[in-house]
Parts: structure tokens; C-alpha cells; sequence
């Protein structure tokens, strides 16, 4: 991995960057005013097109979830976490799972010790998270949520059959796409601190299906998942996988 890889410093950020891609850094430390983002809330950031390939980056500080993001919203105590993720989703990509792959990361130092962290990936193009997807099926679409349903499956056994375990397997963190013989695919992204095991049991990968069961059912129950066709519980589907 070293040797596609420079190290770079810029606007008191310490960057590894694909080095096909290092030109770019003072756009990642410094994203221009106005670029287009990749939605709303916690989950927005900056998209930026390279003018001559016509290929769209997602730049992305680090920002946390849940409680604790009420108290400390984007600092963090581990600088190196960004590079892992990295290189894990390089790693997932070489497994043949369907992931972004992540061209930049790096960290500034606020304090010794705490940093803020960034990352930059190529976007999934016409690709969308699972929810989204859903909502906008019709009643008649039961084909179409059965397929989805079928490659998001697919797509998690590719990721433990990689020894891969994602810490935060929820709905928001699936794309789903069509792929070059229009057939739905779907996307794992956000492996920030996922592990890599030399074995995954089957009974930890039914309890990571089960945690994308219950982050479904917590979006339904707070009203943010209307859908018109009822999808399969996923655990469910994998478990026709067992050996």
C-alpha cells in the first residue's frame, strides 16, 4: 500500500493520499465555498468534481453520533483512525466487497493530543442509502424490494467472507445502485473501526444482520421509513447462507 501513498501536509493537516490523487490536497484541506453537498444534517459534506476526468469526490470531516455528539461533535482522541479506515476499505475492495474507496485521509492536531480527522472517498455514483431507496418504491415494486433486499445480503456475506465485521451495520450505511446490467447492487460504506477477523462465526454474523434488522425497525417506529412494500427481515434471508 506504501508505495501508491504520499504523505502530505497542508493547512496543518497531515495527509495520506493516493498519489494520483495528491494534487488535489489543498482542495480537501480547504474545500472551495458553494460545492454541492451530499445531503443534509450530520450527514452532509462537500462533494468536489475533478474538471478533467469529470469524477466526484465526497470530502468528510469526521463528525460523531449519538449522546456524546451533544458534548464533543468532531474531536477525537485516536489520530490514525482515518488511515484505518482506509486502508480497511482498501483491503475490503481487494475481497471484492462493494465499498467506496477511500482516496485521502489525514488528522490536524487541535490540541496534543486531540484531532480533528478527515477523509476523502470516490462517490458511488447513482447510488443512494437503503432507506431512501425504499420510500420511494411503489406498492407494486414487491420485485424490486425482494432484489434489493437479495443484494444487500449479498453484499454483507461478501463482507464477512473478507473476515470483515462492521461495527455499525445500520440501513443509512447501505447504498443501493444499479450496476452495468441494471440490476440493483448495494454498497457497505462507513467501515470506520470495523474489524478484520480470521474467522467470523456464524452466530456474530447473525447478530451484525440483526443490528441492520433493528436500525430498520427503529426508522420505521420514528416514522422516517413509510414504505409501501414490506422488505424481508435480513437476518432472516442470510440465514439461508449457513453451512
Amino acid at each position: 500500500m506504501n508505495g501508491f501513498f504520499v504523505t502530505i501536509k497542508n493547512s496543518g493537516i497531515c495527509w495520506t493520499a493516493r498519489k494520483d490523487y495528491s494534487g488535489y490536497i489543498e482542495i480537501f484541506s480547504q474545500p472551495p465555498a458553494g460545492l454541492p453537498s451530499t445531503g443534509a444534517g450530520r450527514h452532509s459534506h462537500p462533494i468536489y468534481t475533478i474538471p478533467e476526468t469529470g469524477e466526484r469526490l465526497i470530502i468528510k470531516q469526521y463528525r460523531r453520533g449519538g449522546l456524546i455528539s451533544h458534548l464533543n461533535k468532531k474531536t477525537f482522541l485516536d489520530k490514525n483512525r482515518a488511515f484505518n479506515e482506509m486502508k480497511l476499505s482498501q483491503y475490503a475492495l481487494e475481497k471484492s466487497v462493494p465499498t467506496a474507496q477511500i482516496v485521502a485521509a489525514g488528522y490536524k492536531a487541535i490540541i496534543p493530543g486531540i484531532y480533528h480527522l478527515h477523509i476523502v472517498s470516490k462517490m458511488i455514483e447513482n447510488a443512494r442509502p437503503l432507506p431512501e431507496f425504499l420510500c420511494d418504491l411503489n406498492a407494486n415494486d414487491l420485485n424490486s424490494a425482494k432484489e434489493a433486499a437479495q443484494a444487500v445480503t449479498e453484499a454483507i456475506l461478501r463482507l464477512h467472507n473478507a473476515g470483515i465485521l462492521h461495527c455499525d451495520l445500520n440501513a443509512n450505511n447501505i447504498l443501493i445502485g444499479s450496476s452495468s446490467k441494471n440490476k440493483l447492487s448495494a454498497y457497505i460504506i462507513d467501515l470506520d473501526k470495523s474489524s478484520v477477523n480470521n474467522e467470523l462465526p456464524f452466530n456474530r454474523r447473525i447478530k451484525n444482520l440483526q443490528r441492520l434488522d433493528r436500525s430498520m425497525k427503529k426508522l420505521k417506529d420514528a416514522g422516517k421509513l413509510n414504505m409501501r412494500v414490506e422488505m424481508p427481515c435480513f437476518s432472516e434471508l442470510y440465514a439461508k447462507y449457513e453451512p
